[in-house]
């Protein structure tokens, strides 16, 4: 949903998603307990779902919706080693989704596309949204005993099903709690054009969304994770598991926590967690780059979607064609510009580069810009061109795979590939278009819906 790229001036502005409960009340109905059918499913019905932007929360659009939660249930230490019990988030599901686009909207996008957007971010909070059906119920003790060797299921008496939940009582454990780690050891972040790719039906989309790997600790226990504070995943033995995450879709910094267990002893469970920061980002920095004739300065201009502008580094190629070494300084004196050009003979050919490794880098005409062709203190010339790379992945060590390119305008700021949806009919996703406009649609929000793939219903 390209066309996301202005509507605010400023493209790091916070999006803000606003729920509107339904007066209907949660259908909660029982299943198996298995992976393929979770003990609980809670169906919310007639969500509400407005979609803003900026400072003020100015609404983009709006959707109704159904959104199914399907939990598993286990048992987690309480206080005083009393025994609790825990729903676990296992999938979400987006059904009957109708978008509602108010009249005048900035937004220009195909219907599909549109839906597929939102639903995948219903998906992306739906951790978030499943927090007030989670946290541990205490269960009871007696006489100084608790209940161990506990079994959590469906059950059905006189055509009443229920949570049937049986026990020993014992006079509790001494099993001293593990201690969790984590590291990251691999990153995949697809390319914006990939991403892009993953909205597309016909034909099925070939790439993988962003996923990270992980090695995590103690051996021989169970793991449960976590990210950005949301709902707990179900309990794995998997010490090295690839996880798909929806949250991965949005660019940006991210969290996970990890706790830890011996397998299906909840008197094991680690009393802290192990936490990792990480970072999504599949876009290189833009150059933007400026001569201030006052302080006799060329300001590189650097920008990125998710790295603050303290985070980004600058290298220049000298006038032997070697790039220096990446550093904070943003900004040569006019004379190195003039001597790494030779006397601005050639561009000068800066480079910067994002938290995440990605390397955008672009060749700036100085001759012109000192000319004032471009106007006093505005830089490039037309033709300048830029390309991104990537040489790094996100925190942890990571190796990524992001990469994009694109060219400079006149301006001589670098340009994501241009989006070209237009708005259409709503056939396929139950949209409902009100005040359409039509044209090309421009740069990308990537720190927030842009990025977003297919939906599909989340399996953790």
């Amino acid at each position: 949903v390209a066309s996301t790229g202005t509507i605010d001036t400023d493209r790091k502005a916070p999006l803000r998603v606003t729920l509107r409960p339904s007066a209907t009340l949660p259908e909660v109905t029982l299943g198996a307990g298995t992976p393929a059918d979770p003990l609980v499913h809670v169906l919310l019905h007639g969500l509400g779902l407005d979609v803003g932007y900026g400072a003020n929360g100015t609404r983009a659009f709006s959707a109704t919706l159904d959104l199914e939660l399907d939990f598993a249930l286990d048992v987690t230490p309480l206080a005083a080693g009393q025994p609790g019990v825990e729903p676990l988030l296992v999938a979400s599901k987006t059904q009957n989704l109708a978008i509602i686009m108010p009249d005048q909207s900035a937004i220009v996008a195909d219907a599909g596309k549109l839906g597929a957007v939102t639903a995948a971010l219903t998906d992306t909070i739906a951790g978030l949204l499943a927090t007030p059906f989670t946290g541990a119920a205490a269960l009871p003790g007696f006489a100084g005993m608790t209940l161990d060797e506990l079994v959590i299921q469906a059950a059905t008496s006189n055509a009443t099903s229920f949570v049937s939940i049986a026990g020993k009582l014992t006079p509790g454990s001494a099993v001293a709690p593990l201690t969790p780690s984590v590291a990251l050891t691999d990153q995949s972040t697809p390319s914006e054009a990939d991403l892009r790719a993953l909205f597309t039906s016909s034909p099925a989309p070939t790439v993988s969304p962003p996923s990270i790997t992980l090695a995590l600790g103690p051996t021989n226990a169970e793991y449960g994770v976590r990210i950005d504070g949301s709902a707990w995943q179900a309990w794995s033995t998997d010490a090295t598991p690839t996880l798909h995450d929806e949250a991965l879709l949005f660019q940006g910094h991210h969290t996970l926590d990890v706790r830890a267990r011996m397998p299906a002893d909840w008197h094991s469970e680690s009393a802290t967690l192990a936490h990792l920061d990480f970072v999504v980002d599949s876009v290189p920095p833009e150059l933007n780059p400026t001569v201030d004739f006052a302080s006799a300065t060329v300001n590189f201009g650097g920008y990125d979607l998710v790295s603050d502008d303290a985070a980004l580094l600058y290298a220049w190629q000298d006038a032997q064609g070697t790039q220096t070494q990446f550093d904070k300084l943003a900004s040569l004196s006019i004379s190195d510009a003039l001597s790494a050009t030779q006397n601005a003979t050639s561009p000068l050919v800066i480079s910067c580069r994002d938290e995440a490794g990605n390397v955008g880098t672009l060749s700036f005409d100085l001759k012109a810009a000192l000319a004032g062709d471009a106007g006093v203190g505005e830089a490039g010339a037309a033709g300048a061109t830029d390309s991104g790379t990537t040489s790094a992945g996100g925190a942890g060590g990571a190796s990524g795979t992001a990469g994009a390119s694109g060219t400079a305008g006149a301006s001589g700021t670098a340009a994501n590939p241009p989006g070209s949806a237009t708005a259409s009919d709503s056939s396929g996703c139950g949209c409902r278009l009100s005040g359409e406009t039509r044209g090309d649609a421009p740069i990308a929000w990537l720190c927030a819906l842009g990025v977003l793939a297919l939906a599909r219903r989340k399996k953790r």
